[in-house]
C-alpha cells in the first residue's frame, strides 16, 4: 500500500468514526446509562437495555410523542 493510500485508508476511518460517534448517545437513566445509536432519522429512542424513551435531539427523557410538539423535531 502507498503512504498516499494509506492516508486516504486513515482519512475514511477517521471519517466514518466521528459519524458513528454523531449517532450514539448514552441513556438518560441515571441507573442505565447504557450507549444506544440512533437509526434512520428518528429522534425518538428507545434503550435497548432499560426501555426509557428519550429524544437523541436534546437527550432528556419523553414519555409520549407531546415532546416532539412543542420542543424537538421527530426526525432529522
Amino acid at each position: 500500500i502507498s503512504e498516499e493510500d494509506e492516508k486516504v485508508v486513515i482519512n475514511n476511518r477517521s471519517f466514518i468514526g466521528s459519524a458513528i460517534v454523531k449517532r450514539v448517545k448514552p441513556c438518560p437513566n441515571s441507573s442505565c446509562q447504557k450507549l444506544n445509536v440512533k437509526m434512520g432519522n428518528d429522534n425518538l429512542i428507545i434503550c435497548n437495555d432499560c426501555l426509557e424513551q428519550y429524544c437523541f435531539s436534546c437527550a432528556k427523557p419523553i414519555n409520549g410523542l407531546q415532546h416532539f410538539q412543542k420542543k424537538c423535531d421527530r426526525y432529522t
